[in-house]
């Protein structure tokens, strides 16, 4: 067990005895086959990699993702693709928990004249215009509005994050400044 999780449960342990009110955090599952690490060449002793990856775990604005990519580029140079990667989900999972957004998970395409990839976005509720839209800029995607599920077609898994960025900003789920927010 992680100390971070360890320390939290031993908070929440804490307000339950005292009769408090346990607020649960909400979290976005975002699963995409990427590389995203901050390679051992870029930050080389663990404990400093540790604190950058606790650092980043607790982002909740994107001011926040891009000061701790700064911090990054300050203290270990110019940041490599696997650490982009890493930024550009915290920037995906800040933006879907101000959207509500839950779950993002990128996902072979069926094949067969199919989308390569597709991105899972759950829940989404799209207004008819917005359906429109969708079919117009993303004719490969579908939109399931009785489960809140969008399938977004992507051109691989590894493109998911800034082409998941790019269309939710496209249908207004994200703000109009997020597809070049840094």
């Amino acid at each position: 067990m992680g100390y971070d999780l360890y320390c939290q449960l031993v908070t929440e342990a804490v307000a339950v005895l005292k009769g408090e009110k346990v607020e649960i955090a909400p979290d976005v599952k975002i699963e995409i086959p990427a590389p995203a690490n901050l390679p051992e060449s870029y930050a080389p002793k663990e404990a400093m990699r540790l604190m950058a990856y606790r650092r980043l775990s607790n982002v909740t604005t994107l001011a926040e993702v891009a000061d701790v990519a700064a911090e990054w580029e300050d203290r270990f140079g110019p940041i490599p693709p696997p650490a982009q990667m890493l930024l550009a989900i915290a920037k995906l999972r800040v933006l879907a928990l101000e959207a509500g957004i839950e779950e993002i998970v990128a996902i072979k395409g069926p094949g067969f004249g199919g989308p390569t990839a597709v991105a899972r976005i759950r829940p989404v509720t799209l207004a008819a215009s917005k359906e429109l839209r969708l079919s117009r800029l993303y004719p490969k995607s579908k939109y399931d509005p009785d489960i809140g599920l969008l399938q977004l077609s992507v051109s691989s898994r590894a493109e998911a994050v800034p082409e998941t960025i790019a269309a939710l900003t496209d249908l207004e789920i994200f703000p109009a400044d997020a597809s070049v927010a840094e």
